[in-house]
């Protein structure tokens, strides 16, 4: 039987032998990946006061994310993949971030994310952006302040028995002022009727099956 190509890499496991291991850095992420590696984490409490709490990079990494709890801090994203990795999520708790809980971004990135447990975040749920590509299948994207699922910019996601939900419940200030200096978007996108989506298309292709939408709102203060 041949190797596979994730066993010729070099790999880095994080494996806690009983309980959670809790991982903190001041730099970009509390595990950063790039380069020909393979990383593998599994059943760690991963918390990050700087940038992402995990960053998988580059064309030729990889990545294994199983039954972690990730909490990020005060500045990026839970889980940020981009510039043509390919990471798979499953059966992860993210939340309270303050970007999106999971960011797959750059044409070439591939992220596959199943059972996953994404809520409670200050931005988005997951974004899908800039060409890349995503599988969603059975996950729970609740309680993000604002949309549950964003696919921008010539990106592709594929939703299957996914569930979006109670997203989009962010007060709003009224004034186009603040509105313009809302995480970087526009007076217009907030005043349109339907404030927060619970999933937000813009140029690119989504296919999906038996997944529930529902709840997802926002209010604009008057």
């Amino acid at each position: 039987m041949g190797l596979s190509r994730h066993h010729l890499l070099p790999l880095f496991h994080f494996f806690p032998l009983s309980t959670p291991t809790l991982a903190q850095r001041e730099a970009f992420g509390c595990i950063e990946v790039t380069g020909e590696r393979h990383v593998n984490v599994e059943r760690c409490v991963i918390v990050c006061d700087s940038m992402a709490a995990v960053e998988i990079y580059g064309p030729q990494a990889t990545g294994m994310l199983r039954h972690n709890t990730i909490l990020d801090g005060p500045r990026g994203p839970g889980v940020l993949i981009c510039d043509g990795a390919q990471v798979t999520l499953s059966f992860n708790d993210v939340s309270g971030c303050f970007a999106a809980g999971v960011s797959v971004e750059d044409v070439g990135t591939t992220a596959l994310l199943f059972d996953n447990f994404i809520r409670d975040g200050r931005d988005i749920g997951i974004g899908v952006d800039k060409g890349a590509s995503a599988v969603l299948e059975r996950n729970t994207v609740m309680g993000n302040d604002l949309t549950g699922l964003e696919v921008f910019n010539s990106s592709t996601a594929d939703l299957v028995n996914n569930v979006i939900r109670d997203n989009g419940h962010a007060l709003i200030p009224h004034s186009d002022n603040q509105l313009d200096n809302w995480v970087g978007n526009t007076a217009e996108m907030f005043k349109a009727g339907n404030g927060f989506p619970g999933v937000w298309v813009t140029d690119s292709v989504i296919k999906g099956k038996n997944n529930r939408i529902e709840g997802n709102n926002s209010r604009v203060e008057q």
